[in-house]
């Protein structure tokens, strides 16, 4: 795992984390949200198997991990600064290839 040392639930400054671009970190910012994403996703598919459970999982999942990446990245860009701009140009914020 690239990120073992660093990871935490909640967000947690931490001076000496690196910017890391190697890994699932090359495709997006956020890999374990969008691995969270996709579990949700596949588990109400399973569950229920109706297309609601794909709108209803974008709605609310998509919308929680959203302000969740927002507090992330403003924390990151100010501890970052003018690198992580040009950082995120190369990776998608939450879904490969769309978002």
């Amino acid at each position: 795992m690239v990120t073992k040392p660093y990871f935490s639930r909640t967000i947690i400054p931490q001076e000496d984390r690196p910017l890391f671009s190697r890994g699932p970190y090359r495709f997006t910012r956020h890999p374990y949200h969008s691995g969270f994403f996709f579990i949700t996703l596949g588990i109400t598919m399973f569950i229920s198997g109706h297309w609601l459970s794909i709108v209803s999982t974008f709605l609310f999942i998509g919308s929680a991990l959203h302000y969740r990446m927002s507090l992330e990245e403003s924390y990151y860009q100010k501890q970052y600064g003018d690198i992580y701009p040009v950082w995120c140009r190369h990776r998608f914020r939450l879904l490969p290839f769309l978002y």
